[in-house]
């Protein structure tokens, strides 16, 4: 990955920060409750309750009429009866969503590139991609196909906090100019990419297999038909396309590569029909997230 001490050096210290420490043990204890049969709502509140930004983000949502409450519903004030209202699945999103969040701190902006942008882009993405996945395949581990979304560009945020004077502001200016991808200029300016980044993330970290790989493959147009993982790292890549086309957040390419991800529709049968129906609810979702003031408590929790 990196050719020099340096390189190794930053990578290791960003990845040590202690702005990291809470995230990998918060995806584990997420991760051992939701292959628990026996593990409750009491369960997901104990997580939940340890951190004051996941249970404000947590009740906003379930007094939301978009996404838990009925007009003629009183005001929840307490996580255990916020997560009966939102339903277990959505909750463990808002959970795991809020967690990412805490990588999102810096505020620096670069030409098109911005952490909230890159923010509601890995949103967008991780709810298309549950969108998609549920569609193709039904419900069953449709969880795994929104955390893939979320965390598929979580490099970039990494680079961003530590390596912007180090070469990731360059990297971003670069592409920015040339209209390609972002993976070539990173390689020129950093000496690795945030793919790279990604899979050390996930290897350190312990991620399951299948969020290791899409994190360190999404951009890989030429995945092998018999990867165990290509049908969700398509998936991410049909979704980062539908995302660039829709304007949603900050996309690492221009349309060049964005036509290249679109191809993944074939392998996966998606038809138009899909594509429409998902961009429709897609943008219902994210706009009940900025009504609900979503993007601005991130923005107020990681300022």
């Amino acid at each position: 990955m990196c050719g020099n001490a340096k390189c190794a050096a930053l990578v290791e210290g960003a990845l040590n920060h202690q702005t990291f420490s809470t995230i990998p043990v918060i995806f584990s204890q997420l991760m051992q409750i939701s292959s628990d049969p026996n593990a409750g709502i009491g369960d997901l509140a104990g997580v939940c309750e340890r951190d004051l930004a996941t249970s404000s983000r947590l009740l906003r949502m379930a007094n939301s009429v978009y996404f838990g409450r009925n007009v003629d519903q009183p005001r929840v004030s307490n996580i255990t009866d916020a997560i009966v209202r939102l339903g277990f699945r959505r909750a463990q999103e808002i959970i795991m969503s809020a967690s990412v969040a805490l990588v999102m701190r810096v505020q620096h902006s670069i030409v098109d590139y911005s952490a909230i942008g890159l923010w509601q882009h890995s949103i967008a993405v991780a709810i298309a991609n549950r969108l998609l996945y549920r569609n193709i395949f039904g419900e069953h581990e449709s969880q795994d196909a929104y955390l893939g979304g979320l965390l598929h560009d979580v490099g970039l945020a990494i680079e961003h906090q530590f390596m912007m004077q180090a070469g990731f502001g360059r990297a971003v200016e670069q592409r920015y100019i040339s209209s390609g991808l972002l993976l070539d200029t990173e390689t020129d300016n950093l000496g690795f990419t945030h793919e790279e980044l990604g899979r050390m993330l996930g290897e350190k970290w312990n991620f399951p297999a299948y969020l290791t790989e899409l994190i360190a493959a999404h951009h890989d147009t030429q995945i092998a038909p018999d990867h165990p993982w290509a049908p969700l790292i398509r998936i991410n890549q049909v979704s980062e396309w539908l995302c660039f086309s829709l304007g949603l957040g900050y996309s690492d390419f221009s349309k060049a590569h964005a036509d290249e991800l679109a191809h993944s529709r074939q392998f996966l049968d998606i038809t138009d029909a899909d594509i429409q129906q998902t961009a429709g609810l897609l943008h219902k979702e994210m706009e009940a997230l900025t009504r609900t003031g979503w993007f601005e408590l991130h923005h107020k929790y990681a300022a």
